[in-house]
């Protein structure tokens, strides 16, 4: 046993626990974090009520759940006759126990850690009681669903893309929480609020699982858990994950893409093959939302329109793992015998996972872009004027190496270019008949094959300089491709329709 930890407060079983709490006028619980919260559900679930989660500063009073959150002075004054429950892990009761006899109270229990696995199975019973009703009331008013901010990788693109005003207002408010992530190594992969109680109705994320009591869902580019490597102590934090995705309080999962649906499903069997189908049930490919950029008479006009000059379009700020060197090479061997212009917008980001781009080399294509005269280089852009120019390009380009979607094809062909792309992850399914697929070498899961950087550069370089010959010789079939990929925006990525999925799912209707 501790050190300084006396055995008469550590509570074994739950009939003991019991005993105590019926022979307590109140009850207070020490701490309104995760297991207190746990620990409080498990009350109300038994009969019980507690009075006050108790902390040793607080500001402002506030409560959660109803129950109200009260300094620990204020609280123990109240009260001649009252029980504490140390609601914290093993780890902690030493510190909490000094906090506590400093003051001179010793009416306190310790939970031992069999016994608190067994409170919170009782706790997801409650909550589960209580998640229907919840359900059935988001049916008949205006739902808050909350988003992290900032977002997956300190980013905010995601969650713009795919959550933030997705439902329209008279459904859905909009309210930003403050990133709180796990403390351990896969602390991106879940979200854990311990410093506050998130004050929405549903919580939606990216790449993210939550770790909460409160209904949430989340979409996701590849599978989730985002755990990859499921050694030691990952494959600990990859189960517990797995249980908040089977909790009821879960209401969707939401691949970008059928690519990820099927690896999800892969990993799914391969390491929780038991859960896999109950997983899966919850589970619906919802392809990222796209409005048409052109308006009616914008886009007769690029329809039927024939330039002297062709207008190639890049959007990546990752230019080599994007094809933007090859793109150049390709472009270059054009160079006097036909007219063309490339808009090329990237921040050169390099040495990145797959291609290990040096940054001399960097230096060399940046060099060679600020001198071509038909470049027109923009170094970053608003995404308003990012889409304007998508609108005035005749072609868009994003043959990469890697990318598990490409949001970029969507806007190239809303703003009407057919698109040059690779055959990887999602990329087929975005541009299937209506643009151009160089083949790159992939895997099982349409990943492209790590194989020699310069042998997969030549191969790259090669098919577009193909796509770039059947263009220039035969520009009349940007038309039919242009027609057919702003259809497929209106087929596949129709905002309203990806609204009431959205709704359909976060509703329950």
């Amino acid at each position: 046993m501790d050190k300084g930890i006396d055995n008469q407060h550590i509570i074994l079983d739950e009939k003991g626990l019991v005993e105590k709490l019926h022979q307590s006028s109140a009850i207070f619980i020490y701490g309104a974090g995760i297991r207190g919260k746990r620990m409080l559900y498990y009350l109300k679930w038994k009969g019980f009520s507690a009075e006050a989660f108790l902390v040793t500063a607080l500001d402002n009073p506030y409560s959660v759940d109803g129950v109200p959150v009260w300094k620990f002075e204020d609280a123990i004054a109240r009260y001649d006759d009252y029980m504490i429950i140390v609601a914290c892990d093993k780890r902690s009761w030493l510190d909490i126990i000094r906090t506590i006899e400093k003051k001179d109270v010793y009416d306190y229990l310790l939970v031992e850690e069999g016994l608190y696995l067994q409170i919170r199975k009782y706790a997801y019973d409650y909550i589960a009681s209580t998640w229907s009703t919840q359900k059935q009331e988001l049916q008949d008013r205006r739902v808050r669903i909350g988003y992290l901010s900032p977002g997956y990788l300190d980013t905010t693109y995601a969650e713009e893309r795919l959550i933030i005003n997705k439902l329209k207002s008279d459904v859905a408010e909009y309210v930003a929480l403050p990133k709180e992530l796990g403390a351990d190594a896969q602390a991106d992969s879940y979200y854990e609020p311990r410093l506050y109680i998130p004050n929405v109705d549903v919580i939606h994320t990216f790449n993210t699982v939550c770790v909460t009591d409160v209904l949430w869902c989340a979409s996701f580019e590849t599978n989730l858990p985002r755990i990859f490597d499921l050694k030691g102590k990952n494959r600990e934090t990859f189960e517990r994950l797995i249980d908040c995705i089977l909790k009821n309080n879960c209401l969707g999962l939401f691949p970008l893409c059928q690519n990820a649906y099927e690896i999800q499903k892969s990993f799914l069997l391969e390491n929780a093959e038991d859960v896999a189908k109950e997983i899966l049930c919850k589970t619906e490919a919802l392809h990222p939302p796209q409005p048409i950029l052109l308006s009616q008479e914008e886009e007769e006009e690029k329809c039927s329109r024939e330039r002297e000059e062709l207008v190639f379009i890049f959007i990546g700020n990752c230019f080599f793992i994007k094809g933007g060197r090859e793109i150049i090479n390709a472009l270059s061997y054009f160079e006097g015998k036909f007219p063309f212009r490339l808009i090329l917008i990237s921040s050169f980001l390099y040495d990145d996972f797959f291609t290990h781009t040096a940054y001399d080399e960097m230096l060399l294509y940046k060099k060679i872009v600020q001198e071509k005269p038909w470049i027109e280089y923009y170094n970053g852009l608003p995404n308003e004027k990012v889409l304007k120019k998508c609108k005035e390009a005749d072609v868009g380009l994003l043959p990469s190496f890697a990318d598990t979607y490409g949001y970029s094809v969507l806007e190239m062909q809303a703003g009407g270019c057919p698109v040059i792309t690779t055959n990887i992850r999602a990329l087929p399914e975005l541009n299937d008949g209506c643009g151009w697929m160089c083949e790159l070498p992939v895997d099982a899961n349409q990943c492209c094959q790590r194989l020699d950087m310069n042998e997969l550069s030549s191969l790259l370089e090669k098919q577009l300089i193909n796509c770039f010959q059947q263009i220039f010789e035969q520009p009349e079939i940007i038309l039919d491709r242009r027609r057919a990929s702003l259809a497929r925006i209106r087929r596949m990525h129709d905002p309203d329709v990806y609204a009431r999925r959205l709704s359909e799912w976060i509703l329950q209707k």
